[in-house]
């Protein structure tokens, strides 16, 4: 099942576009966030330990104020990302689409691999508004349904895990960013595999970002396994991990179908979208990918003791 082309007319990604995505995923979000893992948390915790040396009249209330604070802008990151992604516009525009009697929209038959659209009605609306509506109605946006058990996961990381009132936030945080990055570094070799036969020097900006982008996950990595302060072992995420490649070998080994790309040669207008961007089932798929990272992650973390202390 190859690869169509039906690209665009130039590269969407320009050189400004290219260096403001590989400041925010490798700057700002993956060394970031190793900083604040591995250097701002201890400075934090040390304070709220009292550990620190400190001027006379330095109360204890402003010693336990700014890791307090931390700790909840945590936790409204992790609580207001999963309010975003609940009542985000992509929910009404896709009911709008697929559940309304005067909807024209068609719908694909979900065990077809190739467009075969028929009027939608009843169930098949419904299959369609869940994996097919994505952040803000855009067509590069993320599946919703992808999404939305990743902040729960964290939520729940961090009341398991908690020490306080409110709760350890951050390593839920830590938890999140580490399953992106399993799911996307093991996704990007089924990419890479698939894809990589149709790069040359036009889309050379393209597998730039990609590179980045894996830099980015490679740090959420790091962040992860040397956090000071983490209470779940690595290993316990050794199964899910393994289950998660062979998913991603049996998804290549059918020519791996997805329905964007960065590559502006294959993919179709400014998001870069493929001939599979209508199609049911490979919209399943790739929210399914994300479900089962979700869900293998939160059971062998529903399966670890809680340490004591």
């Amino acid at each position: 099942m190859g690869a169509v082309l039906n690209g665009t007319a130039s590269n969407p990604l320009t050189l400004p576009k290219l260096l403001e995505t590989l400041g925010w995923q490798v700057g700002i979000v993956g060394i970031g966030v190793v900083v604040i893992a591995l250097a701002v948390v201890p400075y934090l915790q040390r304070m709220e330990d009292g550990s620190m040396s400190y001027r006379r009249g330095y109360s204890r209330f402003w010693r336990l104020i700014v890791p307090y604070t931390f700790k909840g802008v945590c936790f409204i990151v992790l609580l207001g990302t999963l309010g975003i992604l609940l009542t985000d516009v992509g929910w009404s525009k896709a009911a709008a689409e697929y559940l309304t009697t005067t909807s024209s929209t068609n719908c694909v038959n979900p065990l077809g691999l190739s467009p075969n659209p028929y009027p939608c009605s009843g169930i098949d609306g419904i299959w369609n508004f869940l994996f097919l509506a994505r952040a803000s109605g855009a067509p590069n946006g993320a599946h919703l349904l992808s999404y939305i058990p990743l902040p729960f996961l964290g939520l729940y990381v961090a009341w398991k895990y908690r020490k306080d009132v409110l709760l350890d936030c951050f390593q839920g945080i830590l938890v999140v960013g580490f399953g992106v990055a399993v799911h996307e570094l093991i996704w990007l070799v089924g990419y890479w595999f698939t894809y990589a036969r149709y790069w040359d020097l036009a889309v050379a900006s393209n597998v730039v970002e990609d590179m980045g982008f894996s830099i980015m996950c490679l740090l959420l990595v790091y962040a992860f396994w040397k956090y000071p302060y983490r209470t779940i072992p690595f290993k316990v995420f050794k199964w899910p991990i393994v289950a998660y490649g062979v998913f991603i070998a049996v998804w290549t080994a059918f020519g791996m179908p997805i329905t964007t790309i960065n590559n502006w040669q294959l993919g179709s207008g400014i998001f870069m979208t493929t001939q599979w961007w209508g199609n049911l089932g490979v919209n399943a798929v790739e929210v399914f990918s994300w479900m089962f990272i979700a869900a293998s992650f939160w059971v062998v973390i529903w399966r670890q003791k809680r340490p004591s202390g």
